[in-house]
């Protein structure tokens, strides 16, 4: 027998829910409730996410603790993708929006 459809509580969000609003997976949801990064409920088998932290999973700090750097978890669309892939050219991409990200830091500063 199916299970019903879970309906979240007020200000909460299903794992899933919050997942396709980070732009993450539903395993990263879940790592972020084990580690405590976001408030969440139980009832019975269903875990809610508070709806205030959902922006708290895709930022994850990189190094160690204390560090003042921080990540964000991109996820382009693939023409995007494709466009920063020519623009970064011999270089990975990942290394390329890193010092794109670091030169604009500096600008801000």
């Amino acid at each position: 027998m199916p299970r019903s459809p879970v309906i979240a509580p007020k200000g909460y969000l299903t794992i899933a829910d919050a997942a396709e609003r980070a732009g993450v997976s539903t395993a990263t949801v879940r790592r972020a409730i084990e580690a405590g990064t976001v408030r969440h409920q139980r009832d019975g088998w269903a875990i809610f996410v508070d709806a205030r932290d959902v922006d708290e999973i895709e930022l994850k700090t990189r190094g160690q603790e204390g560090a003042d750097r921080v990540a964000v978890m991109l996820r382009p669309a693939r023409d995007r993708y494709e466009l920063w892939e020519r623009a970064a050219g011999d270089e990975p991409v990942s290394a390329w929006l890193g010092k794109l990200a670091d030169r604009a830091a500096k600008r801000r500063r």
